[in-house]
């Protein structure tokens, strides 16, 4: 019983809180960086409310600086999981377009600045390998 109660608060949290969170972040950070590649502008302020991201969803970032939840004999760490989505999503986004490599250290870099959420580098190439065959 306890299980299945645990998996069913799990996949609520999962649902209702974490993965739009990780989705406001990813996509708050994705206006503000290519706000500034597309206008060519100086940065904004990354921690203002205003700026590039006025009208978009703001994000509860009181909910980042929570200690891990505990949650049915379980300890889950909100702040870790939005930092193991960007970590992959940047992953992802990378491999598949290695010429962007410099926008996601940028989006990783804001998301120091603004949310205190420190991404372990990817340890990609900086570029593409255009002189031999791309091993990625």
């Amino acid at each position: 019983m306890i299980t299945a109660l645990q998996e069913f608060m799990e996949a609520c949290v999962q649902d209702e809180l974490i993965q739009p969170l990780c989705m406001a972040v990813e996509s708050d950070l994705r206006v503000h960086v290519h706000y500034v590649l597309i206008q060519h502008r100086s940065p904004p302020n990354p921690k203002s409310a205003t700026g590039p991201a006025r009208g978009a969803m703001t994000v509860p970032t009181h909910i980042l600086r929570l200690p891990p939840l505990r949650i049915v004999q379980r300890e889950l760490d909100i702040r870790r999981a939005v930092q193991t989505y960007l970590e992959q999503r940047f992953y992802e986004a990378t491999t598949v377009a290695l010429h962007d490599w410099k926008t996601y250290g940028e989006m990783a870099a804001l998301a120091s600045d603004k949310y205190g959420l420190e991404l372990v580098d990817s340890h990609l190439p900086m570029g593409s390998l255009d002189t031999s065959v791309d091993v990625l």
